[in-house]
């Protein structure tokens, strides 16, 4: 169903994601091998009284560590505001409101970008790229109390067979 969708295709993209994460290709592109079990995977995970939500947010517990990843979906090519703007907000609200609850491990934060592939080279693509390295640079998860890793970008693309997802980074 999803390969025939035209329209409303991000809220049917977070439903087939939010039905599949534990299946192949997504299980082990979402999450690390040596995970004890899945926390809690939220979807539409509010996060403030503005009305601001995250895509998906996901909570793996492995022997040694929380990982916290926010996934934001886009329908289309991932612009550099998502990194910008709406990552950096999802961040604080992470370190304000979940990272005191989970003082018995080491919590990492993944921010995870989901979108359509970019078949050409293009300035929003440059600048999408741009943004993320500047972002991977900056010590940004050091304010609120959390390691921080790079911000990984799965690309999907629809096609005859199917739906495929690959990590760009």
């Amino acid at each position: 169903r999803l390969l025939m969708v035209s329209n409303s295709f991000e809220a049917r993209l977070q439903a087939y994601i939010t039905q599949n994460h534990d299946n192949e290709p997504l299980r082990s592109l979402l999450y690390p091998k040596d995970y004890k079990r899945k926390v809690w995977l939220g979807n539409e995970v509010v996060c403030s009284v503005g009305e601001q939500r995250m895509d998906l947010l996901s909570i793996v517990e492995t022997n040694d560590r929380y990982l916290v990843r926010i996934i934001e979906l886009k329908y289309d090519t991932p612009g550099k505001e998502i990194v910008n703007e709406q990552i950096r907000w999802y961040l604080r609200w992470v370190g304000q409101y979940l990272v005191p609850l989970m003082n018995d491990k080491k919590v990492v934060v993944i921010p995870t970008v989901i979108a359509a592939r970019y078949n050409r080279n293009s300035k929003k693509k440059r600048e999408f790229f741009d943004a993320c390295t500047q972002f991977n640079q900056s010590r940004v998860g050091s304010l609120y109390g959390f390691s921080l890793s790079s911000v990984e970008y799965i690309s999907f693309d629809r096609n005859d067979i199917g739906v495929t997802f690959e990590k760009v980074f």
